[in-house]
């Protein structure tokens, strides 16, 4: 190995590493890996099973790696990321402090990598930052590139941004450049980019690379085109680790709402609830979540009175000083904060919305923050602060908004009365989909909602139209509505809604036959 560092030198100024970086800050190769080379090989093979989607046998094959060199410190980095995958982050933690205390055998881009891993953990907002640097210091580190792209996409909401910082990831350089196409076909989704999103999960997919192919299905679901959806599904990597379990049946429950499926819908209800016992704390409250937002859906108003009046306003199972615990109970409480106001319970909606850190409102957690901001604006409103909560949701449109920002601005919109506004709001969530199916910045238990809110909003803007004496367009969006959700299976008050605004229909439409 010793012989190849003056090839390494050459070949990192010839593939356009600056040639100041070739210094003292470039350990010799059997420094930066290792000189075992049964475990450099075994690193090696982790690196191809981790990128095509086998992260049982990636572990078995980097833990080998630091079994035969206990200070391998990039076989290290590279497992702590896995662990950070596999939703066991307290072992990614370590991996991660481990890897950083081989100092004689870290090279500045890997220490540069195991840092910015290492403030995931405490700061969303200080990782962005880190990555963003790494990935401009190191253009050609792809590790760094899709890391930066990942982030922006779960912790800023920023999905042009995630592309171009993914596309210099997802290269035919980048030996490990599955996941990264992959990701890029997710992003090319939230842009509603669909034919760009499937290539993508083509050449993921050619590359070798297997993923539980939800968003691959959703790109088909965005579109309505439901026929792909079982194949996708059968040919699928099954779901194991229990953040892959709690995406499988998030999937599941929104592709059943889209359809207006009910019935499998409320299957799916009770399956995903049954694995609740069977989660980790961090997914057990997603998952938690995501039923209490899909028995809210399909209530009556009663029902739904007495599920808001259930939500525990105190939590007491967060653990002190772990950041992760800490993060995701701010998420449940603010998530369910937003269900309170959304369905009318601000009472509850202030309380729950009260106990969020004080890392949320500092900012370390930006999305978070976000809808923070929309809990706020909705309680505002109905306490006699309409205007300026219209006001502050429109100055945070920046393209980087929340999905639910829209639903809540078009019933404010309609509240204060300009329904053409309102309308055109209606119409913006009805066309977004891929945005409903991938965004997951506030947390993806908001997937399914957010899916049932893209066909609800049919309903709203066909109200919207019979308000401003419409009738024609408000025929044809109920039309829509009713391809994909059929009246006949649809719950009682969404039926009875529906049978409501037909009837204004038909009555304006006389009105209008009599001058």
């Amino acid at each position: 190995l010793p012989s190849l560092d003056t090839i390494n030198s050459r070949l990192r100024v010839r593939l356009g590493e600056a040639l100041a970086t070739v210094s003292k800050e470039s350990r010799p190769l059997e420094k930066v890996t290792t000189t075992n080379l049964d475990a450099l090989r075994a690193y090696s093979l982790g690196l191809k099973s981790d990128d095509g989607g086998d992260q049982t046998q990636a572990e078995i094959l980097y833990k080998h790696a630091v079994a035969l060199d206990t200070d391998f410190a990039r076989a290290r980095i590279a497992l702590g990321n896995l662990y950070l995958d596999m939703d066991r982050r307290a072992e990614a933690r370590e991996q991660l402090d481990l890897a950083l205390a081989t100092s004689n055998r870290l090279g500045e881009k890997d220490r540069l990598l195991a840092q910015a891993w290492l403030t995931v953990f405490s700061s969303p907002r200080d990782a962005l930052e880190k990555w963003k640097a790494l990935a401009t210091l190191e253009p050609d580190l792809f590790q760094a590139q899709g890391a930066y792209a990942y982030y922006l996409w779960i912790h800023a909401n920023d999905f042009r941004a995630a592309i171009e910082a993914d596309k210099r990831n997802a290269v035919p350089q980048n030996p490990n450049a599955g996941t990264g196409h992959y990701l890029l076909g997710t992003l090319f989704l939230g842009m509603e980019r669909y034919q760009d999103a499937q290539r993508e999960f083509a050449e993921a997919k050619r590359i070798g690379t297997v993923f539980q192919n939800e968003y691959v299905a959703a790109s088909f679901a965005a579109q309505r085109d439901y026929a792909r959806i079982a194949e996708l599904k059968s040919s699928a990597r099954p779901s194991v680790t229990p953040g892959q379990k709690v995406s499988a049946h998030l999937t599941n429950l929104a592709l059943a709402l889209d359809q207006g499926k009910w019935k499998d819908h409320a299957l799916e209800m009770r399956a995903a609830e049954k694995t609740i016992g069977e989660l980790d704390p961090i997914n057990a409250r997603v998952m938690d979540n995501a039923v209490l937002a899909s028995k809210l859906l399909v209530a009556t108003s009663e029902q739904r009175a007495q599920l808001l009046a259930s939500v525990p306003t105190v939590a007491l199972d967060a653990a002190a000083g772990v950041d992760d615990d800490v993060a995701s109970l701010d998420a449940s409480l603010l998530f369910r904060a937003w269900l309170a106001t959304r369905f009318g319970d601000d009472v509850l909606a202030a309380r729950l919305s009260s106990r969020v850190s004080e890392r949320v409102r500092a900012g370390d957690y930006p999305a978070l923050g976000k809808l923070l901001d929309l809990v706020n604006a909705s309680i505002g409103a109905r306490n006699g602060h309409l205007d300026e909560s219209i006001r502050n949701l429109r100055a945070g449109f920046d393209g980087n908004e929340l999905y639910a920002s829209h639903a809540l601005l078009m019933r404010l919109l309609a509240d204060k009365g300009d329904l053409r506004a309102a309308r055109e709001q209606a119409r913006w969530l009805a066309s977004h989909r891929g945005r409903a199916y991938t965004e997951v910045a506030a947390g993806e238990m908001f997937i399914p909602l957010n899916v049932h809110s893209s066909n609800l909003a049919k309903l709203r803007e066909a109200e919207y139209s019979i308000r401003l004496r419409e009738s024609a367009d408000a025929r044809k969006s109920l039309a829509e509505l009713r391809r994909f959700w059929p009246e006949d299976s649809m719950p009682a008050e969404l039926a009875a809604e529906l049978r409501r605004l037909d009837g204004q229909i038909e009555s304006e439409s006389k009105a209008s036959g009599g001058h």
